[in-house]
């Protein structure tokens, strides 16, 4: 799934009011808002924490390999390669575990 594919995912699972895309195909792109504010989790720690406690979503972090849940239950799981890249891996796992809760609804 392509980064504005998930993002509009996530942002419908975190009820977001309506957004729109700004940004090219291989541009980072982002999701204005209504409020005009930009909104990108792949990219903003705090837009990923707020989508975090939003959803609600827990992630934990255990030796190397992050594990988002929900409901008690993991949704997702995947490795975290270094710890230079350990808050870009958490920020693709929370919006990607978001985008998929949108789709199973």
């Amino acid at each position: 799934m392509e980064n504005r594919q998930l993002l509009e995912a996530a942002a419908k699972t975190a009820r977001l009011p309506s957004t729109q895309w700004v940004g090219g195909k291989r541009a980072i792109g982002y999701l204005a808002l209504e409020s005009g504010r930009e909104w990108n989790p792949l990219h903003d720690d705090g837009d990923a924490f707020r989508l975090l406690a939003s959803v609600p979503l827990s992630l934990d972090l255990v030796d190397g390999v992050i594990i988002i849940g929900h409901e008690g239950k993991p949704i997702w799981t995947g490795a975290c390669p270094n710890d230079n890249e350990r808050l870009a891996s958490a920020r693709r796992a929370i919006v990607e575990a978001a985008a998929f809760l949108a789709m199973r609804t």
